[in-house]
């Protein structure tokens, strides 16, 4: 009884102690989901409709929660892809507030499958290299997306990146059966002396991504040739041309400023030769 008793004043100081640290330092730190029925129950007083779209963080530490969350909500107009509408929330300290909203300019890609909290999908990235990788870089931070593929199999995917230096190595991870679809790294590198030269075409997934106003678009050529690198909307409407010249081989990064532009879906679309790959980019503003 006596052991019991003292057990419970330990946890009971514990707890008070935690409080009063959170306090002190004006930070709770949370996983994603801790917030999810408030943001769910206060999309809704905006939109019948609106469902969950994107949540991310921009810095989480190694159990997987950040103090701060950003949260995406798609409002659809069957009548009008101009009259949807994205939501914008903020869930910090335990709170969730109202940011923005913004007109859509394409269809939204609401999630609708279940899926695993950031703690789990960190765990998983962890161990697929996201550990070795914060113990050579000791500066390097971690970033969370949520997201709901819009093309088939439509599965829910966690993309968990590392930034470290001028790198950024990224792991999607199938947010409903933990399983790792696939992984990159992205240096932004232009074609530096010091670099090898790279063995394949590639167009690498912009980062940031989601991104607002501007993203970075990384490609690599293995020799001289034509490039056009090209930004189309989802209706297939070419809205930016970012490169257009020969280029020589080698690693290049080239950035997009979105902000004249409404949030939605984009492409990228890059042609070197008889390379040509297209890779989907998000506007969220």
């Amino acid at each position: 009884m006596l052991q019991r008793q003292s057990f419970q004043i330990l946890a009971t100081l514990a707890l008070t102690v935690s409080c009063l640290f959170l306090q002190a330092t004006g930070q709770v730190l949370m996983t994603a989901k801790h917030l999810i029925a408030k943001t769910d129950s206060l999309a809704t007083t905006y939109a019948s409709n609106a469902g969950l779209a994107f949540i991310q963080a921009s810095n989480i530490d190694t159990n997987g929660t950040a103090n701060i969350w950003k949260c995406t909500y798609f409002s659809f107009d069957s009548s009008s892809f101009w009259n949807s509408r994205a939501y914008n929330f903020i869930g910090q300290n335990n709170q969730v507030t109202f940011e923005s909203w913004d007109s859509l300019g394409a269809g939204p890609s609401i999630i609708f499958n279940r899926w695993m909290d950031s703690d789990s999908a960190l765990l998983i990235a962890q161990r697929f290299g996201g550990s070795v990788l914060r113990s050579q870089f000791s500066t390097c931070t971690i970033s969370a997306l949520l997201m709901q593929e819009p093309g088939p199999p439509f599965y829910t995917i966690w993309q968990i990146s590392y930034q470290y230096g001028a790198s950024t190595r990224s792991v999607q991870i199938n947010a409903t059966t933990g399983d790792t679809v696939r992984a990159w790294v992205v240096t932004s590198v232009n074609n530096a002396n010091n670099q090898p030269l790279p063995n394949r075409f590639e167009l690498y997934q912009n980062f940031p991504n989601p991104f607002n106003p501007s993203t970075n678009i990384s490609f690599s050529i293995t020799n001289r040739s034509y490039v056009s690198l090209k930004i189309f909307d989802f209706l297939g409407r070419q809205v930016a041309s970012l490169v257009s010249e020969e280029l020589s081989a080698g690693d290049y990064t080239r950035q997009w400023n979105a902000s004249k532009f409404a949030s939605g879906i984009y492409f990228s679309r890059l042609q070197a030769g008889l390379y040509n790959e297209t890779k989907k980019i998000i506007l969220l503003k």
